[in-house]
């Protein structure tokens, strides 16, 4: 059966590009609600402890719904044999993990909260998750032969966006004067592979297409 249906992808993934545009725009805009939070050694999150955070998690909630949309997007996108569940579940495990974004962080110098170390560790566990699934994809959408012209780029990013995860955890122990701008970094090229491969599947650009598949 031909693999043709799409509006079954490209909705959500439509849907996955606002939302993921959403949550950087916000974050954007947050450096000029917030001045007083250096740009350099504040992390993101320590927004939602100011006057105006709760539009933080405007922007958490953005990205929720974006990756919602993301999986669904992939998964219609991308149907047997050529989709993998083991990287959807990873992806899966990543999105569910940004419901702890949700749980404020513990202010430098301040004591450690329960709170504090849910929001902590969603971010080890859904950073990492979400790199090995974005590693993946790229590779197999290398090996499907999609991965052509500017959409290349999606490879590079999820490696330096696995390098960049390191380096932020490093600065968080050694170098907590830059761990600001180093985690901007790093959001932002998460956040850029996001972007660009929701347009890919949405333009059809990174769409297997006229495949003679068994589709579900």
């Amino acid at each position: 059966m031909r693999h043709d249906k799409k509006n079954s992808w490209r909705v959500p993934s439509t849907i996955a590009l606002i939302g993921f545009t959403v949550f950087l725009s916000i974050i954007f805009l947050m450096h000029f609600i917030h001045p007083e939070l250096s740009f350099s050694s504040h992390y993101v999150s320590e927004y939602a402890n100011e006057e105006y955070g709760w539009i933080l998690n405007i922007a958490i909630i953005g990205n929720l719904i974006g990756s919602i949309a993301f999986i669904i997007a992939v998964y219609r996108a991308y149907p047997p044999p050529y989709r993998s569940m083991i990287s959807i579940i990873i992806y899966g495990i990543a999105t569910f993990a940004i419901l702890t974004n949700f749980f404020p962080m513990d202010p430098p110098g301040e004591s450690v909260t329960l709170s504090g170390q849910i929001h902590n560790m969603g971010g080890f566990i859904g950073g990492l998750a979400g790199l090995v699934f974005f590693i993946i994809h790229s590779i197999r959408l290398h090996s499907f032969g999609v991965l052509q012209g500017f959409y290349r780029i999606l490879l590079i990013l999820a490696i330096f966006g696995f390098i960049m995860f390191v380096v932020v955890l490093i600065a968080a122990i050694y170098a907590d004067g830059i761990i600001g701008i180093v985690q901007r970094i790093y959001v932002l090229v998460l956040m850029s592979w996001l972007i660009i491969a929701a347009n890919g599947i949405r333009t059809e650009a990174l769409v297997l297409k006229n495949l003679s598949i068994c589709d579900q």
